[in-house]
């Protein structure tokens, strides 16, 4: 909604869904097996499945002010009721299963367990000044509260993991290309380069990485191809083993609306 020509506020609905699945391989000895289930064997080599289904819906609200040479926002991120599906589904290899005198062989049982869960809300802010010589500078920081838990995997922990604060933060900046149709390619592309953290709400974790872009135009209708590498390290706050490192190249294109329309329309 335009409220006036400097200040306009945005509300949207989103739906989240996504399916994750886990598997694992393990060894079990007789003196492990539950007996009150017949099974009788040495030993037993199974693979265990896990499926995760994920569904839920937030909204989030904007507010945007606009001025000559910057602009600024602030977002609220709602809490979202995450509903969760698991389904287990373990199986031997028969192969690797040696009998006892017994001819029984082991019972196992596809289970489903449905959670569902609230997910903390969150709030935004960024800013973005436009320079002189085509540069603009951007900065954004988000807090999320540490409100309520994660719920444990039903077959893996049988503890939920409490929600603690979490922030995410980042630096930016741009050089326009120059836009104009003779000048020379180098200054038409745009330059990119940025910095962001994050720390983690559900472990001891921080984040920190930093990108490198390119913005090339492509053809006379304002399309551009964007090309950028991202890298980040993510670890513990504390000194432990764990460690990530994280290496990206993405590719983008941008005004293919514009392809096929006269020039005074696209402009």
């Amino acid at each position: 909604v335009q409220v006036t020509d400097m200040f306009s506020i945005v509300s949207a609905y989103h739906f989240v869904m996504g399916r994750q699945r886990l598997f694992s391989t393990e060894t079990i000895n007789a003196s492990d097996v539950d007996l009150s289930q017949a099974v009788l064997v040495d030993q037993l080599v199974y693979h265990n499945d896990i499926a995760i289904q994920n569904s839920g819906s937030y909204y989030t609200l904007s507010l945007h002010y606009h001025q000559r040479d910057w602009d600024l926002n602030l977002r609220y991120l709602s809490a979202m009721t995450l509903d969760r599906t698991f389904n287990q589904s373990p199986y031997f290899i028969q192969d690797s299963v040696p009998l006892s005198d017994s001819k029984l062989r082991p019972k196992f049982f596809v289970e489903e367990v449905k959670t569902s869960q609230e997910t903390p809300w969150a709030l935004g802010f960024g800013a973005a000044y436009e320079a002189t010589l085509g540069h603009e500078f951007v900065v954004d920081y988000q807090y999320q509260v540490g409100e309520g838990a994660l719920k444990a995997n039903p077959f893996i922990s049988i503890e939920d993991t409490k929600y603690s604060e979490a922030h995410s933060w980042g630096l930016g900046w741009e050089r326009f290309g120059s836009g104009r149709g003779f000048d020379n390619f180098l200054k038409k592309v745009a330059l990119r380069a940025g910095y962001f953290g994050k720390t983690f709400s559900t472990n001891d974790l921080v984040e920190n990485g930093v990108s490198l872009g390119l913005g090339m135009p492509l053809g006379r209708r304002g399309s551009m191809i964007d090309l950028s590498y991202q890298t980040s390290y993510k670890g513990p706050s504390t000194d432990t083993e764990f460690e990530e490192f994280d290496h990206g190249i993405y590719i983008s294109l941008r005004g293919l609306g514009n392809w096929g329309e006269p020039s005074r329309r696209y402009r």
